[in-house]
């Protein structure tokens, strides 16, 4: 819904009152005890959905030094140090790197994620790497196309799959299939209390 408000809101050619707008809101925003809690697990990365820069927050105040990625087919010199946060909307901190519109929503997933950088395949394509999908919907469009970048099949060396949600169906459960994804029917915040 907040990318067909941006839609409609930047139709006439002022994306940066929109982009002051919404950092007018959430710029003062503070991470939620989930989320500082999950910025203290050992992981080697992160995909977070959003822009609002909390993620990065939480990690700073954990004391962990992560490499930020503001854009899924931007790369970064140096040491491979963990964790890698990937900003998959970009960050408010970065203007140009917001995915806010349907049209930016569109190009992320069409042209950038085809051509994600050599850290996040790499993050993604580690044998035996498991994955665990915290607070996002099972039918969310951007969530599907993250997910294809997984390895599915017989030939598969990708870990288990883990999705926390309490909205999933039957029909949710018909479309992960190939991904071997195992389900948490809890809320988010329980299972990272856990």
């Amino acid at each position: 819904l907040l990318a067909r408000v941006c839609q409609h809101y930047q139709r006439n050619g002022q994306r940066y009152e929109l982009i002051e707008s919404i950092q007018t809101v959430c710029g003062h925003a503070e991470p939620p005890a989930p989320m500082q809690q999950l910025a203290t697990w050992d992981v080697p990365g992160i995909f977070y959905l959003h822009f609002d820069g909390l993620m990065e927050e939480a990690l700073k105040r954990a004391r962990r030094r992560p490499r930020v990625l503001n854009r899924v087919d931007q790369s970064l010199p140096g040491e491979h140090a963990e964790p890698l946060l990937i900003n998959v909307l970009g960050t408010l901190t970065q203007a140009t790197s917001l995915v806010l519109s349907e049209t930016d929503h569109e190009h992320l997933c069409w042209e950038r994620l085809p051509q994600a950088s050599l850290e996040v395949v790499d993050l993604i394509h580690q044998m035996g790497r498991g994955f665990l999908f915290l607070g996002l919907s099972p039918r969310a469009p951007l969530v599907r196309r993250l997910a294809s970048l997984l390895e599915v099949g017989e030939a598969s060396m990708q870990g288990p799959c883990f999705f926390v949600s309490t909205e999933a169906t039957e029909v949710d459960a018909a479309y992960w299939k190939p991904f071997n994804v195992q389900w948490i029917h809890e809320e988010p915040a329980a299972v990272v209390e856990a």
